[in-house]
Order: structure tokens, then C-alpha cells, then sequence
């Protein structure tokens, strides 16, 4: 429970003349038009951050559970590999081999002729997809094959790799038809060539008696010489690659086989990781995007210096969230702020001789959060003896409803042993009429009920907790305090929004006696400080 906080509207308050240095700030007229709020810089993208850390949490394991969904949705791909030993033939390149073999494996020819020879119940496309090869040396080719089961994955894999081997035999041995057909074709011509010089020659034997027939048949017998060799060496070579390059492509075809094919080890735990980590790391990226982007477009304002330069009034406390938490350490900070915010608000009640002293508490889009705060100032104030009214003119009676007072009226309140009056007025009152006499206040404003009014005037002390509402102006709150208090949580409230309340409460007649930050940024390094209205710019003499 918050320790008891000793209220006094004396001059013996526990900060004597903690406000004397702060009693003067720039009226509005004096504020520069261009307000920008602060820089934004890394700091500013840290703390945007930190504050969001829910939403980061969040959206990582979001992300973490996405990607853990695809995983387990998908089917499971496994794995198997063909080793295919190859013997390089007369026809092959050592230097070229190795990147042949492997665009060879890798066409749809190859691949159809797997899907037709090992009945594989899919198209050549997905079977194209479904494996890749290598060839390091021009000895070595592997196929690796993904399927969804290992057994399937293994027929994959042998398919390729034997449809490889029988695609490239059948190349090869095109290539040596091919080559074996053109030289019995260059034999053909040779032996008929040489027939044709010896019947020439033939003829012309009995018959050469002039030197010109003579210098004829020598020229025949020149190329018949010619032709022979050529015959000669077209059959030799015919012969050779007929014996010599065919025994060698046989056993080059022979010598290249399928080694193994082997699945490869499965893991279910490395893809569930890396899907998992994927998801985590898409779940943070969003979330840091969204989070930034947040906090560039965002026009709630969060700095001591623009909160104060909306309100045009100075900043004079800040402390962290003053929700009820559940842990220990954060619950004794809660406590400790409270008891600060506590002492700032008795400290502000300003002393009257002439009747109660009154103060209005004004809440900025916090209600719920200032209402605690409230309850533990009046109850503090009611237990040092004080005669003390309490005033909930807050949209929707947070207080009213903490102090268990819900119905409109005047009434008794009694918490932690102490009992003071509790004023609730109409909610369909859009201008409730206080106690307090004011020039300022609404025009034919009437009178407040006559229980409230023997309630004031048998008391010492008027505590008043109030939201404005643009729509209904605040001029009816000068009939309820003299002095206020405007409470502002850090990121919850525009700039507009905190001005006009500003406005709203200096139009009422009341003097805005400080502004209390919730909520307050620790890496805000800014005063909340107020430049006077004698002091021009950059002069830098500052007042609080």
C-alpha cells in the first residue's frame, strides 16, 4: 500500500517554496508559430522500440509459429544421391567432359527418358525440378533427388542417373556409327576412283605411240599411284576405328556405371529450425517496420520541451506508469512515483485565507490512471483531518467509480478508515455549476445544489477532478477551482489536444499551476522548461 503522504496547506509544506522559482511562463502569444516536435534520431527509434517491446514479443512469436506452420503444412522433402562412375571415350574432351555431363543429365531428354523407362508417375518438368547434378571431375557425376519419401527419392535419383548413362551411350555410339559410315563412304570413292584411273590406263596401253599419249598415260599412272595410297590409308583407317576406336568406346560404355545410390541423412529438427528462424526473423522485421513507422507518422507527443510548449506551461514532475503492477520491484517504483506525484499535488493547492483552498486536477486522455492518483490524495489529505470535498467531473466518473461513490449527489465517502464528501454532479450537466463565485465563468451559469454548498462551506479544502471536452469549452471550471493541475501520460495525447485543454483552462479564469508527465521516456533528456515571455529567441534564459 502507498505510505500516508502529510498534507498541509501551510507554510510548513514538506518542499517550502519548491514552485516560487517557476511562477512565471511565456503566455501563448508569445509561442513561435513553426513547433516541430523533437529530431528524430537512433534514440528516438530506440525508445519507440523499447516501448513497443509487447508488440515485438508478439509478432516474433507469431512469426515463430507462421513459420513452423509452413513447415508442418508443406510435405517433407527427402533426399538421395546417384554417384555415376564415368569413363572418358575417343569422342570426349578431358577439358570439357565435366561440364558436358552435367547439362546432359540436366535435359528434358534425359529426364524423359527416365520418367518412360522407370514408370515414374510425374511429368518430365516436375521430375526436372525434382533433382540436380554436379560433375566435379570428368570422372565423377552425382544426381541429388528430393522426393517426398527416401524410397522415392532413391528411384529418382537411380532413374536419372542410369537414363544418363543410357542417353550417353546411345550418343556415343550415333557418333561412331556416324564416323564409321563417312570413312567406308571415303573408301567407296577411293576404290572407285582407282578403278576408274586403271581402265583409263588400260586403254591407253596399246595405244600410246605419240609423246603426247605417252605424257598421258604417265599422268594416269601418277594418280592411279595417288589413289591407291589414298584407298590404302581410307581402309587402314576404316579398319582401325572399325577394331581399335569401337573395342575402345565398348569398354569406355562398358567402364561407366552407376556406383551407388544412397538416401541422405533426413533431419527434421534442421528444417523445422531454419523455417522456424525464417518466421522469426519475417515476425520482427514487420513488427520493427510497423513500429517505426508508427512512431514517424505519430503526432502524440512524448518530450518534456514539446509537452510544455503545447500546454505552455512548464513541466515541473515527471515519473514512470502509475498502473497497479504485479511484480515486486515494479510495484515498489509505482509506489515510490505515486507517493511523488502525491507530494507535487499537495504542494500545489494553493493557500487561501478568505475559504478552501481548491485545486483542479485536469486529466489529458488518462482518466482511468489519474483517478488512482487522485483517490490516494484525497484519502491522504482526509486522514490528516482536513475538511475535504472531492469533485469528479471526468468523463466517465473514474473516480467516482474507485471511491465506490456511482451515483450523482453529494455523499459520504468512506476508504481506508477516513470519511470525507464526494460530489458526483448529472452527467447530463454538459456545464455543472461549482461553489466557488467567478467572474469567469459561464454565462448565466445558476447555483451549485444546496447540499454541495453546506459541504463546501463546512470545509477547508475542495479537491476537483476534471477532463475537457473542446466541444463544451471549460469555463465552468472556474466555479470549482482557482489553481489547476494538467496531467499528460507521455504518447497518448496530440499536440492539438494538449493546447486546447491549455486554452480551455486559462478562457476559465484559472491559473496552470504545472503540468505532470506519466509515463515519462527515461532516455528524454529534454527540462520541460519555458521561455519568458520577456526573453526573445536564442537568448536562452529559460524559467520553469
Amino acid at each position: 500500500m502507498t505510505d500516508p503522504v502529510v498534507f498541509s496547506l501551510s507554510e510548513g509544506s514538506p518542499e517550502p517554496g519548491r514552485l516560487g522559482a517557476y511562477d512565471g511562463f511565456a503566455s501563448t502569444e508569445n509561442q513561435p508559430a513553426d513547433f516541430a516536435p523533437g529530431l528524430v534520431s537512433a534514440g528516438f527509434i530506440m525508445a519507440a522500440l523499447r516501448r513497443s517491446a509487447r508488440l515485438l514479443s508478439a509478432m516474433a512469436i507469431l512469426g515463430l509459429v507462421a513459420g513452423v506452420g509452413v513447415y508442418k503444412a508443406r510435405p517433407h522433402q527427402f533426399q538421395a544421391l546417384a554417384t555415376v562412375l564415368l569413363t572418358l571415350s575417343y569422342y570426349e574432351n578431358s577439358q570439357t567432359a565435366a561440364a558436358d555431363d552435367q547439362a546432359i543429365a540436366e535435359t528434358r531428354a534425359v529426364a524423359g527418358l527416365a520418367v518412360q523407362d522407370f514408370g515414374l508417375n510425374q511429368s518430365v518438368t516436375s521430375l526436372l525440378s525434382s533433382y540436380i547434378a554436379a560433375s566435379g571431375t570428368d570422372r565423377l557425376l552425382t544426381v541429388t533427388a528430393s522426393a517426398p519419401s527416401a524410397d522415392l527419392a532413391v528411384l529418382r535419383a537411380n532413374a536419372v542417373a542410369s537414363s544418363f548413362l543410357k542417353f550417353r551411350a546411345s550418343e556415343l555410339q550415333d557418333q561412331q556409327n556416324l564416323v564409321q559410315q563417312s570413312l567406308n563412304q571415303q573408301v567407296n570413292v577411293a576404290k572407285r576412283k582407282v578403278n576408274s584411273l586403271t581402265a583409263q590406263i588400260n586403254q591407253l596401253t596399246g595405244q600410246a605411240n605419240s609423246p603426247g599419249q605417252q605424257a598421258q598415260l604417265a599422268q594416269l599412272q601418277a594418280q592411279l599411284k595417288l589413289a591407291t595410297d589414298t584407298l590404302g590409308n581410307t581402309e587402314t583407317a576404316a579398319t582401325a576405328n572399325q577394331t581399335t576406336v569401337l573395342a575402345e568406346l565398348t569398354a569406355a560404355l562398358k567402364n561407366s556405371q552407376v556406383l551407388s545410390v544412397i538416401p541422405l541423412p533426413h533431419s527434421k529438427l534442421k528444417p523445422l529450425l531454419t523455417y522456424g528462424a525464417l518466421g522469426l526473423i519475417a515476425g520482427l522485421a514487420l513488427a520493427f517496420s510497423i513500429i517505426v513507422v508508427r512512431a514517424l507518422v505519430s503526432d502524440r507527443l512524448r518530450r518534456r520541451d514539446d509537452i510544455a510548449y503545447a500546454l505552455d506551461a512548464p513541466v515541473k514532475l515527471s515519473v514512470g506508469r502509475l498502473r497497479k503492477r504485479l511484480l515486486s520491484v515494479r510495484k515498489a517504483k509505482r509506489e515510490h512515483d505515486m507517493r511523488r506525484v502525491i507530494a507535487h499535488l499537495q504542494d500545489a493547492v494553493p493557500r487561501n485565507a478568505n475559504g478552501p483552498a481548491s485545486l483542479a486536477i485536469v486529466a489529458v486522455d488518462n482518466a482511468p490512471v489519474v483517478a488512482q492518483a487522485v483517490a490516494v490524495l484525497v484519502t491522504s489529505a482526509a486522514s490528516q483531518g482536513h475538511r475535504l470535498v472531492t469533485v469528479d467531473l471526468s468523463e466517465g466518473a473514474h473516480l467516482a467509480h474507485l471511491l465506490g461513490s456511482k451515483k450523482p449527489g453529494t455523499h459520504q465517502v468512506n476508504r481506508g478508515g477516513v470519511s470525507f464528501t464526494m460530489a458526483v454532479p448529472d452527467r447530463d450537466d454538459p456545464g455543472p455549476v461549482g461553489p466557488l463565485p467567478s467572474v469567469a465563468g459561464p454565462a448565466g451559469s445558476g447555483r451549485p445544489a444546496e447540499e454541495l454548498a453546506a459541504s463546501y462551506g463546512a470545509a477547508d479544502l475542495l479537491i476537483t477532478m476534471a477532463t475537457l471536452d473542446p466541444a463544451l469549452g471549460g469555463d465552468y471550471l472556474a466555479t470549482w477551482a482557482t489553481n489547476a493541475v494538467v496531467m499528460v501520460s507521455a504518447g497518448q495525447s496530440s499536440a492539438e489536444r494538449i493546447h486546447g485543454v491549455g486554452e480551455m483552462i486559462r478562457l476559465a479564469g484559472l491559473r496552470l499551476e504545472s503540468v505532470v508527465l506519466i509515463d515519462a521516456d527515461k532516455r528524454d533528456e529534454s527540462l520541460g522548461l519555458m521561455r519568458r515571455p520577456d526573453q526573445h529567441a536564442g537568448v536562452g534564459v529559460l524559467s520553469r
